[in-house]
């Protein structure tokens, strides 16, 4: 049975007929203006503050972004059209996106990615994320890859950095230093926080967020190697604060475990 829970500000109370399937990405710009992505159905769910309306999507989707109402992009991938003719015997998925305006999905041209010549085993394109930035500004992320291991000089894996300039997906300009490749996960009013718990200044700095060790209490030794992972990052309203959740990687000889941690970071304003 699907069950879903809603926070009053209180206590949690169960939210009566949440839509059918599994839920999986979860975006919202408030109680009546909710989406939900069931990656397996190929749909989207959206509450308007008063019923959940299923929609299907054109593409196969990983991830879906809220610029405003009626205003929604969700990234993916398509197995059917330009540029996905077999190569050495096998299909090629590439990028995909589409846009919801508050009637329909809308489909949404992509670059496509390709290797050259000679082209790796079992090769595939998609966009894994989509971010809306506060700006109104939409970028997507994703990946041009392939079957590791079945061959000799194999080419590096292609990253896809595109961002929509209001008429067409054009590549982002580069990050500098160890915010590369990072992909975004939140924003505040001086940049962007980034997977691995990196952070972008809106000028351009790129910025490793320090943090705290385990204590020694919880078993890690003064000389383990330890790494945070973040699966959320959230800042706590009407404050400078931001919380994470996720867990600590202790790796050491002997007894290398997790710990769940969440982390607080204070961020001024």
């Amino acid at each position: 049975m699907n069950r879903w829970a809603q926070w009053d500000g209180t206590r949690w109370s169960p939210v009566p007929n949440p839509p059918p399937g599994n839920a999986g990405e979860f975006e919202a710009t408030g109680p009546d203006d909710i989406w939900t992505l069931d990656a397996a159905k190929q749909t989207a769910q959206h509450w308007n503050g008063a019923r959940w309306t299923t929609t299907r999507l054109p593409y196969g989707t990983s991830d879906l972004a809220i610029v405003g109402p009626d205003d929604v992009w969700a990234v993916g991938s398509r197995s059917t059209g330009p540029g996905t003719e077999p190569v050495t015997g096998e299909g090629y998925s590439q990028p995909a996106s589409t846009h919801w305006d508050g009637t329909s999905w809308k489909t949404v041209d992509t670059p496509q990615a390709h290797f050259k010549d000679p082209v790796p085993p079992e090769p595939s394109a998609v966009l894994s994320q989509v971010f809306a930035l506060d700006s109104g500004e939409i970028r997507a992320y994703g990946i041009n890859t392939f079957n590791h291991g079945e061959v000799d000089n194999e080419p590096a894996d292609q990253f896809l950095r595109l961002r929509w300039d209001g008429s067409k997906w054009v590549d982002q300009e580069p990050a500098p230093g160890g915010c590369a490749l990072r992909t975004p996960v939140a924003q505040d009013d001086k940049g962007l926080f980034l997977d691995g718990n990196w952070y972008l200044t809106d000028d351009g700095t790129c910025v490793k967020i320090e943090r705290h060790r385990l204590p020694r209490s919880t078993g890690a030794r003064k000389g383990s190697n330890q790494s945070l992972w973040l699966e959320e990052i959230h800042r706590v309203p009407g404050t400078g604060e931001w919380l994470g959740a996720g867990h600590v990687q202790v790796n050491q000889s002997g007894d290398p475990f997790g710990a769940p941690v969440v982390v607080r970071l204070k961020r001024g304003g």
